[in-house]
């Protein structure tokens, strides 16, 4: 075989590699694209939630206050929930409107 033609014919199978290396290498991104979108996605639903059932918990609160408790006193009818905390879902709850009638709550 002449010079040139093996250099042709390294230059094409090396193109040939290097084209499935592109390939391989564009499924790759795609994939880990779809994977970050999900993650992202599950993580914005589970902030979306979390907010939810803490605007539920401060307006469960307030409902506690209503009945004549105090903010520390109603925090201490739930476990491991601070005054700071209690006054936070409280907030929270004013803030998004979330209401909690005692029909919801019993």
């Amino acid at each position: 075989m002449a010079t040139k033609e093996i250099r042709q014919a390294a230059r094409r199978d090396a193109q040939e590699v290097l084209a499935r290396r592109r390939v391989e290498r564009v499924a790759r991104e795609a994939a880990r694209e779809r994977y970050a979108l999900a993650a992202m996605t599950a993580l914005a639903e589970r902030r979306a939630l979390i907010v939810e059932a803490e605007r539920r918990a401060g307006a469960a609160l307030a409902g506690l206050v209503g009945t004549g408790l105090r903010v520390r006193e109603a925090a201490g009818w739930l476990d491991g929930v601070s005054e700071k905390e209690a006054a936070r879902l409280m907030k929270l709850a004013a803030e998004g409107g979330g209401e909690v009638g005692v029909a919801a709550v019993g």
